[in-house]
């Protein structure tokens, strides 16, 4: 059953409608399928390379597993392809940063997510974000693990810059 909202638009649906219905995995193959016919295209290429990094990030948050840990903070082993780590430093994140699997993954989520839905849906989620940053930044004094406390700022740091 399709729902009211989008039964007027079946035949016919507008990208905002098939990208708010997919699952992230067929999002992703679309993306890749388009990518491999438009090889040129620059920004469909640092999307398909961005969802191996997001897919990370949603199956941790789809199963439950703590974001938050010592494992958050060890820098990666695998390099990150030159156009995802040029494109972020563009984006004023630092090689520490960028080298931080957590805070990768939940960049290029922003971005990509500012990329690809409308700037009020995007404004929306970043308000959100913020929310949850001012709350963070209110009870500071739970996370007394410096390097924790400094990953809580690079956070908040990237949900500004996607903010713009």
């Amino acid at each position: 059953m399709i729902s009211e909202e989008y039964q007027r638009s079946y035949a016919n649906p507008p990208i905002w409608i098939i990208i708010e219905i997919s699952s992230l995995g067929k999002l992703r193959a679309f993306v890749e399928y388009l990518s491999h016919k438009r090889p040129n295209n620059k920004t469909l290429q640092q999307l398909r390379e961005s969802f191996k990094y997001i897919n990370r990030l949603r199956n941790s948050c789809a199963h439950n597993r703590v974001l938050f840990n010592k494992n958050a903070l060890v820098s990666m082993n695998e390099s990150v392809p030159h156009n995802i780590y040029s494109l972020l430093r563009s984006d004023n994140l630092t090689r520490c940063e960028i080298f931080t699997p957590l805070l990768l993954q939940i960049s290029l989520a922003l971005r990509i997510h500012k990329v690809m839905c409308s700037s009020k849906s995007h404004q929306h989620k970043i308000d959100d974000l913020n929310e949850w940053c001012t709350r963070m930044q209110r009870n500071r004094d739970l996370y007394k693990d410096n390097a924790i406390s400094n990953l809580f700022k690079s956070i908040c740091k990237s949900i500004t810059i996607y903010s713009n």
